[in-house]
């Protein structure tokens, strides 16, 4: 299995019928261990604040670690790279200055540049990290989010010209598209995994101080790169 068994059920059996033609399927999986792991016996039960009227215990990972961090006012927040063995991937988290920042803080980040103008920011030197295990599994809906973005012609009968895909002279269109994705982050490191369907029918995403601090105890970014190529990335709104 491509997901490592992380992804199952992606096509629902009852989602095929007579004028199902092909479905595509599309998977990526990465697993990856901290380069500088955290002490399991160190992870303790922390307050994270879901919002500004709800606190809640969750289980957090404590360590001192060289990692790179930055301010960004830009994003009313502080943001800090991870790196996973190999320094090949990392994983970037941001998190808003505010308890209820996570909404803004996701609509600046709709600005392609933002992150990158975030990461110039980044330099190295050691952070105190406060830092909850989280793990995130989720189905989208990407006939939607393509049709939001203008992308229609897909999923009309008639109009998709998907006839060449299967070299058939039936008028093929989307029917659905689906991604599912899951990641995991511990004292480990990360598992993530993603897949998308999508099923065509017939007509019918300086001054460094000695020691920072970077408590995630509230909502936050994530992003995990490899190879400065985004994989994951999505919002923790309580882990």
């Amino acid at each position: 299995d491509q997901t490592n068994n992380r992804i199952k059920n992606l096509v629902d059996p009852d989602a095929l019928d007579e004028t199902t033609r092909s479905v595509l399927v599309n998977a990526i999986y990465f697993k990856g261990s901290w380069k500088d792991k955290f002490v399991k016996e160190r992870t303790m039960d922390r307050d994270f604040h879901v919002s500004k009227d709800k606190t809640i215990k969750v289980p957090t990972m404590i360590g001192k670690k060289d990692v790179r961090y930055a301010d960004v006012p830009e994003l009313d927040a502080k943001m800090i790279e991870m790196s996973y063995e190999g320094d090949q991937a990392s994983m970037i988290i941001i998190l808003p200055n505010q308890v209820d920042g996570i909404t803004a803080l996701e609509q600046k980040l709709k600005d392609p540049k933002a992150l990158s103008r975030a990461e110039e920011r980044l330099y190295n030197t050691e952070v105190e990290i406060y830092l909850p295990k989280f793990k995130i599994e989720t189905t989208t809906d990407l006939k939607e989010v393509l049709s939001n973005m203008n992308i229609k012609k897909l999923f009309t009968p008639g109009a998709a010209r998907l006839e060449n895909l299967l070299k058939t002279k039936e008028s093929l269109y989307v029917d659905a598209a689906i991604q599912k994705a899951f990641i995991e982050v511990n004292e480990e490191g990360a598992e993530a995994a993603a897949a998308n369907v999508i099923r065509v029918v017939k007509k019918k995403f300086r001054v460094i101080p000695p020691v920072l601090k970077f408590h995630v105890d509230r909502p936050f970014f994530f992003n995990l790169k490899a190879n400065d190529q985004s994989l994951f990335n999505g919002i923790c709104l309580q882990p």
